[in-house]
């Protein structure tokens, strides 16, 4: 069972497949604190409504359209290449 919390209030939140209770908690506009009935935090879910902040914190002029240019740029690196270079993995 998933408990909710909107703006410090707890919202009904229906019992039910993932489907079920993203589409329930999808109508809100402010973030969706998500717990366990448990009391375990599990996350956030944050309507694009909701301002974020930058895609890129140290980058904050970064815009969607270059992201996607540089992921699509050839050269790069896998994740065990990049922890090779850095000395992490032999």
């Amino acid at each position: 069972m998933v408990i909710a919390f909107v703006g410090g209030r707890e919202v009904d939140v229906p019992d039910g497949d993932v489907q079920q209770v993203l589409t329930a908690l999808a109508g809100y506009t402010e973030r969706v604190g998500l717990w366990s009935d448990r009391g375990k935090f599990l996350g956030w879910l944050v309507p694009p409504s909701v301002d974020s902040g930058p895609l890129c914190p140290w980058e904050p002029d970064l815009t969607r359209e270059e992201m996607e240019r540089r992921i699509a740029e050839p050269g790069g690196m896998t994740l065990d290449d990049f922890w090779r270079k850095m000395g992490v993995k032999p």
